[in-house]
Order: structure tokens, then sequence, then C-alpha cells
């Protein structure tokens, strides 16, 4: 059993939903959703800065996660990764950095990629 605990506010669903994603990528949010869904899903997730002076949203974000499998008396070590790229926002953000660059294309869908160690 583990115990997570915190301040209303402080993370916990968070850490517990990033782990779900790791594992699960788009089908952690239902069988039926779309790609266009689970790309909307994955920007609200990203950080976004506060106050006028900030850049707005950040432009790239990854989940990790790693973890020991046991099997049959032996251990092995798997880290399974995420990452997705904003494309332009919907908002009427050109989704620029400011300096006139243009945005990067849409992100394509997560696909995971797991690492473990060969035998």
């Amino acid at each position: 059993m583990v115990l997570v605990g915190g301040l209303n506010g402080a993370g916990k669903t968070t850490i517990l939903e990033s782990m779900m994603v790791a594992l699960y990528g788009r089908a952690y949010l239902g069988r039926r959703t779309t790609a266009k869904e689970y790309e909307r899903f994955a920007l609200s997730r990203m950080h976004r800065t506060r106050g006028g002076g900030g850049a707005g949203r950040a432009r790239t974000a990854s989940v990790a996660l790693s973890f020991r499998f046991r099997h049959a008396g032996s251990e092995d070590l798997y880290r399974v990764v995420r990452s997705w790229e904003a494309g332009p926002a919907e908002d009427g953000d050109s989704g620029g950095n400011g300096d006139g660059d243009p945005p990067p294309p849409p992100a394509a869908s997560a696909a995971p990629t797991i690492f473990s160690p060969s035998k």
C-alpha cells in the first residue's frame, strides 16, 4: 500500500495522472478518445507561466516513468518516456516565440519510448 499525502493543490493527482499517461498514453482517456482529444488533453497539461511577462506556455512536455519488474527470479528495469511538442494554439496565439519565428508543426501522437536492459 502506498499513501500519497499533501495539501490541496500540491500535485497528488497530477503525479498519479502522469504515471497513468506514461503507461497507457491515449488509452488512459478511454478507448473512444480521438487523436485530437488526446492532443488537447496533453496541451492542457503543459506548463503555463503566470503573469503578463512570461512566454505563455511551454513548447514541449514529457513524462517518464521508471519501474522494476520481477518475474521468475529475475528483475528488469524499465523506463517509459512520452513527450509532446505544442503546435499552433487554437486560442489565437501564434505559437511562435515572439521573435518572428514560426511555430513548430502540430505534434504527432506521442508513442512511448521504452528502454529495457538487453539480455
